[in-house]
């Protein structure tokens, strides 16, 4: 008798109920609403685990994990959101940065070209396109912000980027 009331503790709590995933998002609209950030994104964060399928906690998951600084969970949820067909410009660019930041060269240039002229993160390309020709040593990175651009504010962008290469070069030079 002694032997089993040792053990019963120990089963009551490895039987305790666990929140379910409707009040883990119930929890993350409260959370959201009142401007705590952080326990809006873990709450979402646990309703996107139970419901990866969902493109709306997928998308609540991101924004929140974006604005909590939280980039574990926003790269989690804009890959369900990938997963789903339902990018926005901010996930898709979160993929890119992912993909450059890993050193999936592949992945990056795969990502690179999903990017629309309309996109509102368009103007990023030239120079994330270079980014990514560097990192994976192939061809002059400096041609992709050299190409005829016919948005102003990339070929702006990208201008000024090559202006600032030596600099820029001389820092990646001396990264860990």
């Amino acid at each position: 008798l002694l032997a089993a009331l040792a053990v019963l503790p120990g089963a009551a709590c490895a039987r305790a109920p666990q929140p379910d995933p409707l009040s883990r998002y119930a929890e993350g609209r409260m959370a959201d609403a009142s401007g705590n950030v952080e326990l809006a994104a873990r709450a979402y964060g646990d309703a996107l685990t139970a419901n990866p399928r969902d493109e709306r906690i997928a998308l609540l998951a991101f924004r929140q994990a974006v604005e909590a600084g939280d980039r574990r969970l926003a790269s989690r949820a804009a890959n369900a959101l990938a997963s789903l067909n339902a990018l926005t410009s901010d996930s898709r660019l979160m993929l890119i940065v992912d993909a450059l930041t890993k050193g999936d060269w592949r992945e990056a240039e795969a990502r690179l070209d999903e990017l629309a002229a309309g996109d509102s993160f368009a103007f990023l390309g030239p120079v994330l396109r270079g980014w990514a020709l560097y990192g994976a040593g192939k061809g002059d990175p400096m041609a992709a912000l050299d190409g005829r651009m016919s948005d102003p504010l990339a070929a702006g962008f990208a201008r000024d980027r090559r202006a600032g290469a030596p600099e820029e070069s001389e820092v990646l030079r001396h990264q860990p």
